[in-house]
């Protein structure tokens, strides 16, 4: 350690200081403070030239004779918890040692704090994780015959899991498929399904419930270039342009009646025996519906986007998708 006097002096060994020297030493620098304690933090002060040792933090790491120690109010003393496991693999308490003399203490965390439940969402109560309970109160019921209705305890959500296809539905006639049950869900609708196929007039191919779709729309007015070709509604369908939009019940049954017919026709045309009464009524309801909210919207075309879109706007095409059992994504 550097020590210096105050003035620039020479002080005998045993004998009295020169007038001006200092007896105390004095540090230029924190190193010629060291006190040898890792327990304290020394720093010199250069305009005095003190040095100060201000105990570091309790628990501060220091050496106790070559094992491992823990500050204490400025001195060194033995780390009791060195090797000690204090978890108790409980989420709902905060585990650590008492470095004073080695103990552990568990204390319990803030009520409500998120656990883990044996693999589902928990709570802390009282230092112990109890079931979140997300689904308490939840009602998952969509009125869907076809779906398998549960709460998902991992978030509380509601699950709608549509049931194998062919489970049969309430009705003892028809089945579920693709999570829905309806008139045209039965077995031999849909073996008319599976052998459809149908050209429209502007030369798209469809096939299975699309191409059913597609007839329905094309028998509003009919088309010589489809195939095949389709006489359609033309007569019932100008009845409806000429008197929207207060056109009388019987002019717009007319048309769902002859949009009916006209698709039963042509499904038996190309897969014999055809779509079911029941069936067909679907897609004449659905056309009854557009005729007496979107005539002028769809003109000559129910193919167009403003067609379905106003279509969408009054619940024809969703009507049509209960009715039937087919679902319809023409309006997402």
């Amino acid at each position: 350690m550097r020590y210096v006097f105050g003035f620039l002096c020479v002080c005998a060994l045993g004998a009295m200081p020169l007038v001006g020297c200092s007896e105390a030493a004095q540090c230029l620098n924190d190193k010629d403070c060291d006190d040898q304690n890792d327990c304290t933090e020394d720093t010199c002060d250069v305009g005095s030239g003190t040095c100060s040792h201000t105990p570091s933090a309790d628990g501060t790491s220091c050496d106790f004779g070559g094992a491992p120690g823990l500050c204490m109010s400025g001195a060194c003393e033995e780390d009791l918890c060195e090797g000690v496991e204090c978890n108790d693999d409980n989420d709902c308490t905060e585990d650590a040692c008492d470095p004073a003399d080695g103990t552990c203490s568990n204390r319990p965390v803030e009520d409500d704090t998120a656990c883990d439940f044996s693999g589902f969402p928990g709570l802390c109560k009282a230092g112990v994780c109890e079931d979140a309970m997300l689904c308490e109160g939840v009602e998952c019921n969509d009125d869907n015959e076809c779906t398998e209705d549960a709460c998902d305890p991992t978030d509380g959500m509601c699950d709608f899991t549509p049931k194998p296809y062919g489970t049969p539905c309430n009705d003892g006639m028809s089945t579920c498929q693709l999570g829905s049950c309806g008139v045209c869900t039965n077995e031999a609708d849909a073996m008319v399904y599976d052998c459809l196929e149908f050209t429209d007039s502007s030369g798209q191919q469809h096939t299975g419930t699309d191409a059913s779709l597609a007839i329905s729309y094309e028998c509003a007015l009919g088309s010589d270039s489809s195939i095949p070709p389709i006489v359609g509604c033309r007569q019932e369908a100008a009845a409806l342009i000429a008197c929207f939009p207060l056109c009388p019940a019987q002019t717009i049954q007319a048309f769902a009646d002859c949009i009916r017919d006209c698709v039963q026709d042509t499904t038996a045309e190309l897969c014999p025996p055809g779509l079911s009464d029941a069936c067909v009524d679907c897609s004449g309801a659905e056309a009854a519906c557009g005729a007496a909210f979107c005539t002028q919207q769809c003109g000559p075309d129910p193919t167009t986007q403003m067609c379905i879109a106003c279509r969408c706007d009054h619940n024809c095409i969703q009507n049509f998708a209960a009715c039937s059992g087919i679902p319809s994504n023409e309006c997402n």
